[in-house]
C-alpha cells in the first residue's frame, strides 16, 4: 500500500500525498485521483481515475516521475489509450456515468441513464470516435429527437451529451466541446 509511505495532509475534496517536491496526488471535484507535477518551468496533471487501483497508479506514476532526475517527461501506462486509437463516444459516456452516478441523486442518475439507453445510444453517430463527431451531426440529432419529444427532452439530451464532453476535455481526449 504505497500511500501509506506518504504523510497526508486533507486537501478540499479529500486527501492530498506529496510524494516528492512538485509532485502530489490528490483528488478532483469528481472524486477521481489526479496526479499534480509542477517544476520551476512546466506544470502538469493526469486524472488517473477513481478508486484504491487508482490511488496506487498515481502515487507510483508520481514516484516514478520523481526519481526521474530529466525533470518532467510524459506518464506511460495511466489511462492513455493505445496510440492512434480513439476512444468512442458511447464508450466513454458509460464511463462518465459510471464515475459521476454515485454524486447525483438517485432520479437524476436514472434520468441520464435513461437518456444515454434511448436517446444517445442508439443514434449511430455516437459509434464513432468521440473526436470525430461534428458540432453539425449533433444539432441534426437533437433535431430528429425535437420531431418526437418535448423541448425539455431535448433539453435533458443535449446537457448530457454536453456533460460527456466537457469530461472529455478535462480528461484532456478533446479540445473542444462541439455541444457547446
Amino acid at each position: 500500500m504505497p500511500w501509506r509511505k506518504y504523510e497526508s495532509k486533507q486537501g478540499k475534496y479529500g486527501p492530498v500525498y506529496n510524494i516528492a517536491k512538485g509532485v502530489s496526488v490528490r483528488r478532483d471535484a469528481r472524486a477521481k485521483w489526479t496526479l499534480f507535477v509542477e517544476s520551476a518551468t512546466d506544470r502538469m496533471n493526469r486524472t488517473i481515475g477513481c478508486g484504491r487501483e487508482a490511488l496506487v497508479k498515481a502515487i507510483k506514476a508520481g514516484e516514478e516521475i520523481a526519481s526521474n532526475p530529466r525533470g518532467i517527461e510524459p506518464i506511460n501506462g495511466v489511462d492513455d489509450p493505445p496510440e492512434g486509437a480513439s476512444l468512442r463516444f458511447k464508450a466513454f459516456s458509460k464511463q462518465w456515468f459510471e464515475a459521476n452516478c454515485k454524486r447525483w441523486e438517485p432520479f437524476t442518475a436514472q434520468r441520464y441513464e435513461e437518456i444515454l439507453r434511448l436517446y444517445i445510444w442508439p443514434a449511430d453517430m455516437f459509434s464513432k470516435p468521440i473526436d470525430k463527431i461534428s458540432r453539425k451531426e449533433i444539432k441534426q440529432h437533437l433535431r430528429s429527437v425535437y420531431k418526437k419529444r418535448s423541448p425539455a427532452t431535448v433539453k435533458a439530451v443535449h446537457g448530457v451529451i454536453s456533460g460527456v464532453y466537457e469530461e472529455a476535455i478535462d480528461d484532456e481526449i478533446i479540445g473542444a466541446n462541439p455541444a457547446r
